[in-house]
Order: C-alpha cells, then structure tokens, then sequence
C-alpha cells in the first residue's frame, strides 16, 4: 500500500483517501473518486477508481476489496476544453449583454416642425433636432452645409 500512495499525486492523497476512508468504515457502499496517479513511464494521468469491500473479517473490518482502476486522461481533458469554451462563450454573452445595454435607439414617432426643424419632447417643449438626439442617443451630432443650401446661402445676388 505505501508503494501504492506514493504514485497518488500529493494533492489528491487527502481526497483519495476521505472516499476510501468514508467507504471502509460503512458509510457508503462503495468508493467512486477521480485523482490523478503516476504512470509507470512518470507522467500524471487522471484514473477513476470505483470498487468496494467484498469480504470483512468477525470483527467487521475490511480485509478484501475489488474494483477497477480507469484511465480517464483524455476524457477529462475534454471536460476542461469544454469548461474553458463555456467560460469563453459566458465572458462572450456578459460583453455582448452590456453593449446591449449601452445601446439606446430612437424609435416611433418623432414630432418635428417643417418650417425650423425643432422637435417635440415628451413633455411637449419644443428642442433643437441636435440637443434631443443627444438626450435620447448615443449619437454625436456635428455641423455642416449641404451643397444645395451652401447655393441657396452664398449665391450672387
């Protein structure tokens, strides 16, 4: 057995052994825990271990247990890709929901004057078209002139 827990990675010694413990003592009817265990050529691979006690001495203590030993190296390694694809597509939404929320649009109907352009307000004052896009949007407003009015402004006369 020490031979056994000197291949159980150090981190995993305190888990492997609460579930072989828990188990032994007829808390739960079998031991089920993942841990990682050293290979015979050196490298961590993650094993699954599932087994119980088949036999119990007068006394009611463990003397023989069965079970299996599983590789699941490349299952968990999966598991983490997916893990680390759904944090990418959560981050994803979050940034995606607060742009969302910076959006703001304008929509239905918008009152304006055809003579000078103003528009109405909600609480029916009349504004500059400039001063309510920037109250009721993101947008920037900036000035310039048309050609036809730059004529209509600047011809000879």
């Amino acid at each position: 057995m020490k031979w056994w827990w000197g291949r159980v990675h150090p981190e995993e010694v305190p888990v492997v052994r609460e579930a072989l413990d828990t188990h032994l003592s007829g808390q739960v009817d079998r031991i089920d825990v993942s841990f990682r265990l050293r290979s015979a050529d050196g490298a961590w691979r993650w094993v699954r271990a599932v087994g119980r006690v088949v036999k119990r001495d007068g006394d009611g203590r463990p003397i023989r247990l069965a079970g299996t030993v599983r590789d699941i190296t490349e299952r968990r390694a999966e598991q983490d890709q997916l893990r680390a694809a759904l944090a990418g597509n959560e981050k994803l939404v979050a940034d995606l929901q607060m742009a969302l929320g910076r959006v703001r649009t304008l929509s239905g109907l918008l009152p304006m004057c055809a003579w000078c352009k103003r528009i109405r307000n909600d609480e029916g004052y009349w504004a500059q078209i400039e001063s309510y896009i920037s109250a009721n949007s993101e947008a920037k407003v900036s000035h310039g002139m048309c050609p036809d009015c730059f004529a209509h402004m600047w011809k000879d006369g």
